[in-house]
């Protein structure tokens, strides 16, 4: 327990002077930059995998559909016939 709160004081002391370096600046060009390359990976890979999510979808419920299309032009290409009265 000793060295637990002792770990979590060097810790919390390391964040708190890091928070404290004033001389780190960024380039908001650079910033930009990284965050346009990080979105651009990022956004391929969600792409890849809706599009990999919407082909397995269609070829699981295009055959249905088309079954019950076909089903139902089937059935109203059947004459009607109505009961007649003996």
């Amino acid at each position: 327990m000793k060295y637990l709160s002792l770990s979590i004081i060097v810790c919390l002391l390391a964040a708190m002077s890091a928070c404290q370096k004033s001389g780190v600046t960024i380039d908001p060009a650079q910033q930009r930059a990284k965050v346009d390359s990080i979105v651009g990976a990022n956004i391929k890979v969600v792409q890849d995998s809706i599009n990999a999510a919407c082909s397995q979808r269609v070829a699981q419920e295009v055959p249905a559909k088309a079954d019950s299309i076909v089903k139902a032009q089937k059935a109203a290409a059947s004459p009607v016939t109505t009961p007649t009265k003996k």
